[in-house]
């Protein structure tokens, strides 16, 4: 396949594991080829595909993460029900994820991980980002808009093979980042958060600590 390819690219797994008995693994990389298709909306020349699907594709990478806290790591947070919750392992695998810096305008990984649950992750899966889900004490959404975005701060010189075929995220292309001095308005890059999604699944598949408690299955 050539590496200028638009093509989908497998993960680089670690080859010790069996991917194809591993459901989760297998699953991921289904979402993850959904979302690499998303990433080349729209299509102007097709009336069918003049939408961006810039939503559809924050929902799915963050499904795709929440599944990975849920199997994968850390799965659990705490011995007691009430405090085993879905929110808390979604943040905790979060710390794992490739992330830049606040001197580069990086969002702070903790913060981003709170944004990314509480403004896509909970709201659009549950209550379709209203806040009429009747719960008592519910937490307002954390900001008044978010902007999803294909770029982001990646050159609009480059193109999208080019960025997907890097070794390496640049840290001066923010994932996540304010838009405005206020802190009110939150930029997202969809194709930073794909890249580094990949990044993750792919690092933990190498943890030997993971390896070790047989989180995955492993090749005989």
């Amino acid at each position: 396949m050539a590496r200028n390819s638009t093509e989908y690219q497998p993960l680089k797994l670690n080859p010790k594991i069996d991917i194809e008995k591993s459901r989760p693994l297998h699953n991921v990389d289904l979402l993850l080829r959904d979302s690499h298709s998303m990433l080349f909306l729209p299509r102007n020349d097709i009336a069918a595909l003049k939408s961006g699907c810039n939503y559809a594709m924050i929902i799915v990478l963050c499904s795709v993460l929440g599944g990975l806290s849920r199997t994968i790591y850390p799965r659990n947070v705490s011995s007691k029900p009430h405090e085993d919750t879905d929110r808390r392992c979604f943040l905790e695998l979060f710390k794992r994820m490739p992330w830049g810096s606040v001197q580069h305008d990086w969002i702070p990984r903790d913060t981003a991980a709170e944004l990314l649950y509480d403004g896509f992750r909970n709201p659009l899966v549950h209550e379709l980002g209203t806040d009429e889900g009747g719960k008592i004490n519910k937490k307002p959404l954390p900001h008044e808009k978010y902007v999803v975005g294909k770029l982001g701060k990646v050159p609009s010189s480059m193109s999208l093979k080019s960025v997907l075929n890097r070794d390496k995220w640049n840290d001066d292309w923010a994932v996540m980042y304010y838009k405005d001095s206020n802190q009110k308005k939150v930029k997202i890059s969809l194709v930073g958060l794909y890249f580094l999604t990949r990044k993750l699944i792919e690092s933990l598949t190498f943890d030997d600590d993971l390896i070790n408690k047989n989180v995955f299955l492993l090749r005989k």
